[in-house]
């Protein structure tokens, strides 16, 4: 959705780039709502430690798109996907501790500001980089329903 916003922005961008950034727009989007479902959530959680690392990793091809589809400069690219990476690992090596959403969201604001501060991205593709932290930061790095999973115990339920 937030593609269509980014097309009179650039009339160079042609009907093919055109529809890869609308997918990478609903992946985005789509992955937000579905990392945030606890379904999802127990899914990666029930897994080993180092399939959640290799998830972040796999995320480049995004970025990468946006790159070749010249929407977005290698250097904003190499940006958040390093920032995503570090970021999302830090959060995930956190899991089970009461102050890892507080983490995730410190990081993620950080990534945020740094991303809008020295990367000036058009304000037609603004989107992809609040998206794509949104997601791998604090959406997918995040145990949202630690001590309530029914994928494996919390040795640190949440006090309530």
């Amino acid at each position: 959705m937030a593609a269509i916003f980014m097309l009179p922005a650039r009339e160079d961008i042609g009907i093919m780039t055109q529809c890869i950034v609308f997918a990478i727009a609903l992946d985005l989007g789509g992955g937000v709502v579905a990392n945030a479902t606890r379904s999802t959530n127990d899914w990666y959680c029930s897994g080993p430690l180092w399939l959640r690392f290799v998830f972040l990793a796999l995320h480049l091809t995004q970025p990468l798109l946006m790159a070749l589809t010249a929407t977005l400069p290698w250097m904003t690219v190499g940006y958040l996907y390093l920032y995503q990476f570090c970021a999302g690992s830090v959060v995930i090596a956190n899991r089970g501790r009461g102050f890892q959403m507080p983490l995730a969201a410190a990081l993620l604001t950080l990534g945020l500001l740094l991303y809008i501060t020295f990367f000036l991205p058009e304000p037609g593709v603004i989107w992809f980089g609040v998206l794509y932290l949104i997601k791998l930061v604090m959406m997918f790095s995040v145990d949202h329903y630690a001590g309530f999973s029914t994928a494996k115990p919390n040795p640190f339920p949440n006090p309530e």
